[in-house]
Formats: C-alpha cells, sequence, structure tokens
C-alpha cells in the first residue's frame, strides 16, 4: 500500500508524548477514567509509525498508543495535536480511520495466534480511546460525534457509527490548574500557552515550591527533553543566541525557577526595533566618514539633518 505524505512541522505536543512517562502523566491529569490512573510508562506501547506508514490520512502531531491494562484486554489511545486556526471539521471522519485500521490490525494479530478467533461468538474488539489536543485561540467547532457529519443522521441514526472524541482546549485550563498537577508535563503546557515573549512574566505567577517539586522529582532521563522543549520554544519566540543558551544552561543545573530571567518581559519587537536603529546610525556613520553629502545620507538613512548634526557635530 502506497504510504501517504505526512504534515511536518514542530509539534511539542508529539515530542512531549513521545515520551511515555509524560504520556501516562497526560492520561492521569486530563482524563477522567478510574482504570487509567494506575497506568505507568511501562504499561504503554508507541504504535503510531506501524499505523501511520498503513497509508492513514495522518499529521505529524498524531500519536498512537496501546495501553496493557493488567489483567484486562489492552486499550488504544489516538492523541492528535491541533495547533492551527483552522477548525479541522474532519476530525471525527479522521478518528474513524485509525478506528478501522487499529480493530483490522487487532483482528489479524488474534487470528495469527488462534485461527478463526474473530469469528467465535465471544471474540470483541478493544476499546480505543480518541483525543484531541488543541492549542488554537478560536473556539473548537467541529462536531464532537461523527454521526453528526451524516446526512440524514435522524433518520439512518441506527445504521450510523456513533463515538465522541474527547477535546482538550487548551485555553479551558489556566496556569493555575495545570500548576495543581504538580508534574514536568504541566511545565511543558505552561509554557506552550505563551505565544509571544511579553507573556513569559506569565512565569513570575507559578510558586516557588512547584519548581523546587519538578527540580526534585525530574528524572535525569527528562532533563534532556526538558532542553528540546524549551530550546524550541525559544525559537519560537526569536529570542537572542546569547540569552537562549544561558537558559538552557540553567536547566542543565536544575534551577527551573531560574531558567527565564534572561527574557521576562523581553519584547522582540522592542529588540529589532533596537537593533533597526543602530544597524542605520551604522549606515550613516560610514556615509560620514567617507564624505559623502549630508543630503544623500538623509536620502538613505531617513535621519533628519537635525539628528546627523547632533550626530556629527556639524553646522
Amino acid at each position: 500500500m502506497r504510504t501517504m505524505p505526512r504534515e511536518t512541522k514542530d509539534d511539542g505536543f508529539k515530542s512531549i508524548l513521545g515520551n511515555h512517562e509524560l504520556f501516562a502523566q497526560f492520561l492521569h491529569d486530563f482524563i477522567e477514567i478510574d482504570i487509567l490512573k494506575g497506568v505507568t510508562p511501562d504499561d504503554i506501547e508507541d504504535l503510531t509509525e506501524r499505523f501511520i506508514m498503513m497509508g492513514i490520512d495522518s499529521k505529524d502531531g498524531d500519536t498512537v498508543k496501546k495501553i496493557n491494562l493488567k489483567g484486562r484486554e489492552p486499550l488504544y489511545v489516538i492523541g492528535i495535536a491541533e495547533h492551527q486556526q483552522n477548525i479541522n471539521y474532519r476530525m471525527s471522519f479522521r478518528f474513524l480511520q485509525f478506528f478501522v485500521f487499529i480493530w483490522t490490525e487487532y483482528e489479524k494479530e488474534r487470528n495469527s495466534l488462534n485461527a478463526g478467533a474473530s469469528e467465535l461468538k465471544d471474540f470483541k474488539y478493544p476499546p480505543i480511546l480518541p483525543i484531541v489536543y488543541y492549542t488554537g485561540e478560536n473556539a473548537w467547532t467541529a462536531p464532537l460525534n461523527f454521526i453528526e457529519k451524516i446526512y440524514f443522521n435522524d433518520v439512518f441514526e441506527r445504521f450510523i457509527p456513533k463515538f465522541e472524541y474527547t477535546l482538550i482546549d487548551a485555553k479551558n485550563y489556566s496556569q493555575e490548574d495545570l500548576i495543581r498537577n504538580r508534574d514536568i508535563l504541566s511545565l511543558f503546557l505552561i509554557i506552550d500557552k505563551i505565544k509571544r515573549a511579553e507573556q513569559i512574566s506569565n512565569l513570575r505567577d507559578i510558586p516557588q515550591d512547584f519548581f523546587d517539586e519538578l527540580e526534585a522529582t525530574t528524572p535525569e532521563h527528562l532533563k534532556k527533553l526538558v532542553r528540546e522543549v524549551v530550546a524550541a520554544f525559544l525559537v519560537r519566540l526569536d529570542i537572542p543566541e546569547d540569552d537562549k543558551d544561558e537558559i538552557i544552561n540553567k536547566i542543565k543545573e536544575r534551577r527551573f525557577s531560574k531558567m527565564f530571567e534572561l527574557v521576562d518581559g523581553y519584547s522582540v519587537k522592542e529588540t529589532k526595533r533596537i537593533t533597526k536603529e543602530e544597524t542605520i546610525l551604522e549606515i550613516a556613520r560610514n556615509m560620514f566618514i567617507d564624505g559623502e553629502p549630508i543630503e544623500k545620507i538623509i536620502k538613505y538613512t531617513g535621519l533628519s539633518r537635525e539628528e546627523l548634526k547632533i550626530l556629527f557635530n556639524f553646522d
């Protein structure tokens, strides 16, 4: 089967939840299903590439996990990250595609272990939990139930697959809500909510004991992921390279509460404005030293004669 091209982009959701420890935290923090509260990283198996290679219309933010529930049949979890402002109204159909592929593979697997197993009366298919994690600023208006995407669904209701996906809208979770979870995933999602550099000042409101707890409990193997997530965040906000390196160094030293000090209140627009002014002054200075006429300097720099008089002290 031909592999469909995947949409690729920097996706924090996928990089974070590719880690099974954080995926377990995600289930504990956001999904109110009792049997998931005891899920550990060792219970999770990543099947994303297996299903993507089967030709599903997927994006880089999609993830498929198999959760081995102790003493029970497995649960499959499909996580889809949506960051764009344009709402994806095909979402329920995309989940239906995943459902069919997952159940088909499950049936093949069971039949390979016990020929004809899927034809037996007691054979059942495993549950699948579909989740959308949405970070866009617009309201999510796509229907959650697949039946709403079918014409004449009131007439043909009993012939139409009916399922809902869980929508986790980041807008509905304040910084205070995330802090209550007291885990490293909370810090990642707080960072992900910051869209502009000047919003970094929101981190001032995080209590010191939250950072202290993370510094004390975050295992060494997660430190590298913390650096990667924060580095991608800083690139997104166009933070200067020198500041970015110093912030990353603070993570290496496990000083989570100090890592954004250098850019607290930093304004990308202001920095670009200052850089532009410095460039213009340098051009004017070089032209003046080379003996270019004042009128020509005014023309190419946009500076006034009065400004040039102050800069170069001429009459």
